[in-house]
């Protein structure tokens, strides 16, 4: 999201404003045959061979490679082009044509020497708008999540510590030798159910398939245990394994898959076909030696 510097904004309108007022005008000093020097342009590759993939029957997608001055991308999806190029790793590309979760295309470039990885994600970004003509914003859009909500009676007691919230491992429960039971507890002080929707995201490896976020419209924090089995735990722990959605029930929570207002990149419009590769494409980016055939 980007934060308004509004305040910020109108102090140096009113410092310029000030010393505008007081200074004596400035003499002209540039000579005649100077000429405004041009804003800096966003970095771009030297040069980018850009088409649709060879259809592959699976597609196999190799994602964006740089090597020396070669970047490589295969049989990728625009959305995974654009996740690299603004730098969305956990977040969501959403919107546009149907087509752009199907069409794949593959991007071979050649980069200025010592391209950093910023600059390589701002190269794509201008090839996206160039040769894509794509037009996006950042904003919210409904994607999946699992909605951490109340359900029934709820079986949480309200924390009268003033302790930072936190939910504490407790040492794994030992059924007898040879080995100790999967099932793991938690003791969990004055921890808000935002912060605890975030827990069960990182603890659900297995059982959920979307971010959590908290539904429950419950303030403050909560003392509780939270006693579960992780999903790699439940082959070993037989009929005794406790589901990450059974623990929850227990606490009188439950936690289903919807939608809900997630920051996303979205896109607005942009072309399935790209533009042609420029004429001097390959005498600009010859193939590296490696490539050549060996005879």
């Amino acid at each position: 999201m980007m934060r308004t510097r509004s305040a910020v904004f109108v102090a140096l309108l009113s410092l310029s404003a000030a010393f505008a007022q007081d200074a004596a005008p400035a003499k002209d000093t540039a000579k005649p045959d100077e000429k405004p020097q041009p804003a800096a342009e966003a970095p771009h590759f030297v040069a980018a061979d850009v088409h649709v993939s060879t259809p592959d029957d699976p597609p196999f997608t190799q994602f964006g490679h740089l090597a020396g001055d070669r970047f490589t991308m295969l049989s990728a999806t625009l959305p995974q082009i654009m996740g690299l190029a603004y730098d969305y790793k956990s977040r969501f590309v959403t919107g546009g044509p149907v087509w752009v979760e199907m069409d794949r295309y593959d991007i071979i470039a050649k980069t200025p020497p010592d391209t950093s990885q910023a600059n390589l994600h701002l190269m794509l970004r201008a090839l996206l708008k160039e040769r894509f003509a794509l037009v996006e914003h950042e904003g919210l859009a409904p994607l999946p999540a699992h909605q951490l909500q109340v359900k029934g009676d709820l079986k949480l007691k309200q924390s009268t510590s003033d302790a930072p919230g936190s939910c504490t491992f407790k040492s794994p429960e030992h059924g007898g030798p040879p080995m100790p039971s999967p099932t793991i507890t938690f003791d969990c002080e004055n921890e808000t159910m935002a912060k605890f929707a975030d827990f069960v995201q990182a603890m659900g490896a297995g059982y959920i398939q979307a971010p959590v976020v908290d539904a429950t419209g419950l303030k403050g924090g909560y003392d509780f245990e939270f006693r579960f089995t992780p999903q790699q735990g439940q082959a070993f722990a037989g009929g005794n394994g406790v589901s990450l959605f059974d623990a929850l029930d227990k606490l009188g929570l439950k936690m289903p898959l919807g939608t809900s207002p997630r920051p996303a990149l979205i896109i607005d419009s942009v072309n399935e076909t790209p533009t042609p590769n420029p004429p001097d494409t390959a005498k600009l980016m010859p193939k590296p030696p490696e490539e050549h055939g060996h005879h």
